[in-house]
């Protein structure tokens, strides 16, 4: 199902812990996740712009449920799918979306913050969060979920995952129960730069 993640074994969470994570909709059915960059970029993955059109995209900010009526919505401008993106392989599966109007930064809306640890080798866990699929209900959470998972170190993973380029993360939990991606038997997933789901 493209587009769609599975926050598997997550717990709901508060949009002000995450106040950088945006819902993307199109022809308001929700999409994917995205990141916000700054007051006119949101960041997230090209496999869910494949032959959309533009015009029927927007974002939902400042929420963690999608359900309740006067969502603040925006209206994308562009979309940046990276030039060495790879459907196949999920390679390169980056995307820019830029806004038609800024956003107004407060408590529940803000740009995500970037690490300071810029060498990736010391990195140790990871959050992901979404809207995506949950299991064993294979629906949809109106409610924005979270859940934290391990990175594995890329030699290690490369044995189990072996499409995996130097462009991926790889994270999972020893628990089965928490995943960001489609069950598997070694709860192992790509997480790609943006925020899944």
């Amino acid at each position: 199902m493209p587009g769609i993640s599975n926050i598997v074994g997550g717990v709901p969470t508060d949009i002000r812990d995450f106040p950088w994570q945006v819902a993307i909709f199109e022809k308001g059915q929700h999409l994917c996740g995205g990141s916000i960059l700054s007051e006119w970029w949101i960041l997230s993955a090209s496999h869910c712009f494949s032959e959309k059109n533009v015009s029927d995209m927007e974002i939902i900010y400042g929420e963690e449920n999608l359900n309740i009526n006067n969502l603040t919505k925006m209206k994308v401008d562009k979309i940046i799918i990276h030039r060495q993106y790879n459907p196949w392989i999920l390679d390169n599966d980056i995307a820019l979306l830029l806004l038609e109007t800024p956003l107004i930064f407060d408590f529940k809306k803000a740009p995500i913050c970037l690490s300071a640890v810029t060498n990736i080798h010391s990195w140790r866990n990871c959050w992901v969060t979404g809207w995506g699929i949950t299991v064993p209900m294979y629906t949809k959470s109106p409610v924005l979920r979270k859940v934290d998972l391990t990175l594995i170190q890329w030699k290690k993973c490369s044995h189990y995952v072996f499409l995996l380029t130097k462009n991926m993360l790889c994270a999972g939990n020893t628990d089965s129960l928490k995943d960001a991606c489609q069950v598997t038997e070694l709860a192992l997933c790509l997480c790609g730069a943006a925020t899944r789901g």
